[in-house]
């Protein structure tokens, strides 16, 4: 009877401690939830030399893109290069490389960025 009155203690106290910690999870998961950034609209954007685009209230310009894939970006009058696939944040922008076309001639340059508006 004792054995058995141990067994349950151990299996409520395992259970109680399994509810602990999954409710812990969900505690941190709605506080990371709250404090992160929300994202507003993604989009894949063909540029061209010299081209904008609208994301949101905020303007992207194609200023050049560099022999090594290089892509140098006026983000609301503030200078950005870009290079590869890891965004980098320029206010509430986040802007990826994804494909670069170069060409010797500046007029026929262009790439294609991934570009994430966040409140």
């Amino acid at each position: 009877m004792a054995r058995e009155v141990k067994n349950f203690m151990i299996a409520v106290l395992a259970i109680l401690v399994l509810y602990l910690y999954l409710n812990s999870i969900s505690a941190n998961g709605e506080v990371v939830a709250k404090t992160a950034p929300k994202l507003l609209s993604a989009s894949e954007q063909m540029m061209s030399y010299g081209s904008t685009y609208a994301a949101g209230q905020h303007t992207v310009k194609l200023v050049n893109l560099n022999k090594d894939g290089a892509v140098v970006l006026d983000v609301d009058r503030k200078r950005a290069i870009v290079r590869g696939k890891n965004p980098v944040k320029v206010g509430k922008l986040s802007i990826a490389v994804i494909e670069t076309f170069y060409s010797d001639a500046a007029e026929e340059r262009a790439a294609t960025l991934a570009i994430s508006v966040y409140a």
